[in-house]
């Protein structure tokens, strides 16, 4: 019986586990840490839980190449790491529990806040600032109207659902 030898150079892998406790939202985590939570929580059942972290793997150094995901020192911001990964639609439900940071940008759109963080970027300067105002201000002019639009359609098609009949529109000619 021959006994097998194996090299002298063979160093076991060094495991990754996704992180003890979860970080603040604008805690800072590692990227083997991200990797391993990612997996931990969104793996396929049909799946082996390697190969999908090499998926989370790719996934994560390809945003960091295309300048989606900002690496600090082997790792990121929890907050900044868990809204880009929710925006991928198979991880969305798997991290819905964590809380994440958007920040909003300053062209004067809305931020989109979830989480226990709230993070709003502010314009540089006054003269920006009161263009953002502005800006706002006409959005919310027009959502009033399209508010105000839609209560009236729902008071004239009212009678018509309490009475169960049925309206006929005009057939449109094109």
């Amino acid at each position: 019986m021959t006994t097998r030898r194996f090299s002298t150079s063979f160093k076991p892998r060094k495991k990754t586990h996704s992180p003890k406790c979860i970080p603040a939202v604008d805690g800072w985590i590692t990227q083997s840490e991200a990797i391993a939570l990612i997996a931990e929580h969104c793996n396929p059942p049909h799946e082996s839980s390697r190969a999908f972290k090499n998926k989370v793997a790719g996934t994560i150094n390809y945003a960091v190449g295309a300048n989606q995901l900002v690496e600090m020192d082997g790792g990121f911001i929890f907050g900044e790491l868990m809204a880009w990964a929710k925006n991928k639609p198979k991880w969305a439900y798997g991290l819905a529990p964590f809380p994440a940071m958007y920040v909003g940008r300053l062209d004067g759109s809305v931020p989109s806040i979830t989480g226990a963080f709230r993070a709003i970027s502010l314009p540089p300067s006054l003269e920006a600032s009161h263009q953002a105002l502005l800006e706002a201000d006409r959005t919310i002019q027009q959502l009033e109207a399209r508010l105000n639009a839609a209560e009236q359609e729902i008071n004239y098609l009212r009678p018509f659902a309490e009475t169960g009949l049925r309206m006929k529109r005009p057939k449109r000619r094109w």
